[in-house]
Parts: structure tokens; sequence; C-alpha cells
């Protein structure tokens, strides 16, 4: 992730300050080729495994609701029928 203030502070210093798109574009490559961000350690042992079981929850619960959901207005459509 880039710090904003960094990223200004860095098109300040460049005597870049107009907001737009493609100078935005340019600025965010350049600080990228300078400030190349140093390589993280791995996430901590079990963290790995408790974020694909919050996943695989997550993915359960939307499956439920949208059964839910379609069984619902399936069922509202037959008994308007």
């Amino acid at each position: 992730m880039i710090n904003p203030a960094r990223v200004r502070q860095f098109s300040y210093t460049a005597g870049k300050l107009t907001k737009a798109d493609p100078i935005d574009a340019v600025v965010l490559t350049a600080f990228d080729r300078v400030f190349v961000p140093a390589p993280r350690d791995s996430a901590p042992p079990g963290r790995a495994s408790r974020l694909a079981g919050a996943v695989a929850r997550t993915l359960a619960v939307a499956e439920r609701l949208q059964a839910d959901t379609c069984g619902e207005s399936a069922l509202a459509k037959l008994s308007t029928d």
C-alpha cells in the first residue's frame, strides 16, 4: 500500500501539482520505480488457515442467503399463480 501523503510530497518535489488522471498515473509510476517496497515476511503460522476458514464460512453464508432469497421469490411466484 502507498501512503497518499508520501506520493503527494513526491509529486510536489517533482513539480507535478496538477490533478489529472494521466499526470497521476505518471507520478504513481515514477514513485513506484523510485521507492520499491521491501519484501514482507510471510504470514505467521496459522493465519492462512484462519483466513481460509473465514472465507469458507463467508461463502457458505452467501450461498445460504442466495438460496433463501431465490426460494422465497419462487414461493411467492407460486402462491400468486
